[in-house]
């Protein structure tokens, strides 16, 4: 049997550099981890204030709608009303007129 001699400090440190570079493995993965997990955040926060915006313009435009229908209504209830109060006089008889034939 051939007994090889180790150092116990040599095997020290091999341990200790493979131990390092494993705490710095798990260090760099847990950074990236970290940063993708910020990027979704951002992403999400975006879209959702996408999506408020769609949604202020969508009433904007909503209420827009409103007020034109709104518009056209009242103008042509006022057409409607004017159709209805003038009544034109082809022949117009003064006042004076009809007040004597009345009286008569």
């Amino acid at each position: 049997m051939i007994f090889r001699v180790v150092s116990p400090t040599k095997t020290l440190t091999v341990i200790t550099i493979t131990t390092t570079i494993i705490i710095i493995i798990i260090i760099i993965i847990i950074i990236i981890i970290i940063i993708i997990i910020i990027i979704i955040i951002i992403i999400i926060i975006i879209i959702i204030i996408i999506i408020i915006i769609i949604i202020i313009i969508i009433i904007i435009i909503i209420i827009i709608i409103i007020i034109i229908i709104i518009i056209i209504i009242i103008i042509g209830i006022s057409f409607m009303q004017g159709i209805y109060t003038y009544i034109p006089e082809t022949n117009h008889i003064p006042r004076e007129h009809c007040v004597a034939a009345i009286l008569m």
